[in-house]
């Protein structure tokens, strides 16, 4: 809904009316007696989104592992992944960062300056100002150009389901998202390639 909200504001082509949430398509706006239904996708890149969400489960079970390893008290760690870990399961990633964490005084680590566990560009580890601590992981990501390619197979998708959509709909509009601020698996268009597709 947000990024239907963002939408309306920033453009006049969304007439004023209702906005009712809905399934096949995603949104109904019900606007100057017509229904117009409104389909909203991501433009991003699926299987680095699929790879961030795996990756999130690695702090918690790092943790844990720790905890398990440990009778010293909780810790603040922050680790860096590396490019490129998609060969690397949750537990693999998790165990190297428990095993580093417990066998390393405090501080900051560098991939340069120390040997890290496979999957990490840099650590660091201190103990916890509160109780419990925190284990907090990042990656490293990059924007890419969207490819014209990449558009052109999200609005096919699309097409796909416009036999399925409700019959009462008069129009369907697709909404397309660009987040610069996705994370893993963002791009970028430049709307002079925009036309194009």
């Amino acid at each position: 809904m947000r990024y239907l909200n963002e939408a309306r504001r920033s453009s006049r082509i969304f007439p004023d009316g209702e906005l009712i949430p809905h399934e096949s398509p995603d949104f109904l706006l019900l606007a100057n007696g017509r229904t117009i239904g409104i389909e909203v996708t991501d433009l991003c890149i699926e299987h680095q989104r699929a790879e961030d969400v795996k990756l999130s489960r690695v702090p918690d079970r790092a943790r844990d592992l720790y905890t398990a390893l440990s009778n010293s008290g909780a810790r603040e760690v922050s680790a860096t992944f590396a490019p490129r870990t998609e060969h690397l399961s949750v537990h693999t990633l998790a165990k190297g960062l428990a095993t580093f964490v417990h066998s390393n005084p405090d501080g900051a680590f560098h991939w340069n300056d120390r040997e890290l566990p496979e999957g990490y560009s840099y650590i660091t580890n201190c103990p916890a100002r509160e109780s419990g601590g925190s284990w907090l992981t990042s990656h490293c990501t990059d924007s890419t150009l969207a490819p014209k390619e990449l558009l052109e197979s999200r609005i096919a998708e699309k097409n796909l389901l416009l036999p399925n959509y409700h019959p009462e709909v008069a129009e369907i509009w697709l909404l397309i998202v660009n987040d610069q601020f996705l994370g893993a698996g963002e791009v970028y268009t430049r709307p002079d390639r925009l036309g194009a597709c």
